[in-house]
């Protein structure tokens, strides 16, 4: 497969399958934002900093009550992404990435909510196999490299 358009890969743009009117909102590169899932645990905290992910993901890592959910909900719709894209593409393997990919609570989450999806319609979890899902390596400076081998290139 060629990615003529350099895009390959882009989920932002992903729209919900049950959608009347496009509705920007709603498109995946804001239901599965990093500072979106940070911002609102800020807003639930009362954090005079929303974009604080430090503090955010300390209230996540601790399971607090008010916030935990919120973060379950945000690795359940990454887990359904995921299942998704494996019907179509049958990978062995998918690497989460940016600043976020650093919190390994992010990746236990996302591995544990991918298990209950894939095992809530039985024959799903009998024919689609599990992949593998992984934190990428550099974390946040994967934008960094990725520009200077394109420039490179």
């Amino acid at each position: 497969m060629v990615n003529f358009f350099r895009e390959a890969g882009e989920l932002t743009f992903l729209l919900p399958l049950q959608m009347e009117k496009l509705d920007l909102s709603l498109m995946q590169g804001t239901t599965l934002s990093a500072v979106g899932l940070i911002t609102k645990v800020n807003e639930i905290l009362a954090s005079l900093d929303l974009k604080d992910g430090l503090l955010a993901f300390k209230a996540i890592n601790a399971k607090k009550e008010a916030v935990y959910p919120i973060f379950e909900t945000y690795c359940r719709n990454l887990a359904i992404t995921i299942l998704n894209l494996q019907t179509i593409f049958d990978m062995e393997t998918f690497v989460l990435g940016g600043g976020i990919s650093a919190q390994s609570i992010l990746i236990e989450e996302v591995n544990r909510q991918f298990d209950k999806v894939h095992h809530e319609i039985d024959f799903i979890g009998k024919i689609i196999k599990r992949p593998k899902i992984v934190a990428c390596h550099h974390h946040n400076g994967t934008n960094l490299s990725a520009a200077y081998f394109l420039k490179q290139g």
